[in-house]
């Protein structure tokens, strides 16, 4: 499956993502920070996405899914 597919059907306020789709995760949404304007209508998601994004980085390294909840 395409790993950013996993994170846009998935709830935002319960199950998990598996461990070993976190990294893949994180870098489809790198891939997509840098097409986001560096100002603009992205302003307030840019943050957040780098915030999840050090998440999703973490649980990989850690080996455990991320728990929405």
């Amino acid at each position: 499956s395409v790993p950013i597919n996993v994170l846009m059907a998935h709830s935002d306020c319960e199950g998990e993502i598996p461990a070993e789709m976190c990294g893949p995760i994180a870098d489809d949404l790198e891939a997509l920070l840098v097409k986001m304007p560096e100002r603009g209508t992205y302003d307030h998601m840019r943050p957040a996405t780098l915030r999840f994004i050090a998440g999703l980085r973490r649980a990989a390294a850690d080996g455990e899914p991320v728990v929405f909840g």
